[in-house]
């Protein structure tokens, strides 16, 4: 197989699940949500374990944290660690306003089985649009795939 045969199997592959996903989201499943306070404890855990593995988060510490330590200040890792708590908080501080946002939407939203209905068949058909975009464009002429 050629790399732009790959290139356009591998494209299409995404596009083709677009239709049976959203026929299999749309089924009008209702799904219990469990609001005990184990259950809050994993999904704390998890997202605790997603964030500190997630290369964003890594290449960050890497990459952009360095700039900020002044050499000529002394004690390096204190620094780094002060300025890895400010990053901390702030995190914790945007996601918390995230959290609570998408509440106030769940909340919202669950008021109206139409309105679920709606939006429902809103992401179902931005998902069919976006399988439909992949299925149709490729490389652009005159520039091959490497």
């Amino acid at each position: 197989m050629s790399t732009p045969d790959a290139a356009a199997s591998a494209r299409r592959t995404p596009a083709s699940h677009a239709v049976p996903v959203h026929k299999m989201l749309n089924n009008n499943v209702v799904i219990a949500i469990d609001e005990s306070g184990r259950e809050h404890a994993r999904q704390l855990w998890q997202g605790f374990v997603v964030g500190v593995t997630n290369p964003k988060t890594l290449a960050f510490f890497v990459a952009v944290l360095p700039q900020f330590v002044d050499l000529k200040a002394g004690a390096v890792p204190l620094q780094l660690l002060e300025l890895g708590l400010v990053f901390a908080v702030l995190a914790v501080v945007s996601d918390s306003m995230w959290v609570l946002a998408a509440a106030a939407a769940r909340t919202w939203f669950a008021r109206s089985p139409e309105c679920i209905e709606r939006l429902t068949a809103t992401g179902g058909g931005m998902m069919i649009g976006l399988g439909g975009i992949l299925l149709v464009t490729g490389p652009k002429h005159g520039r091959s795939v490497r």
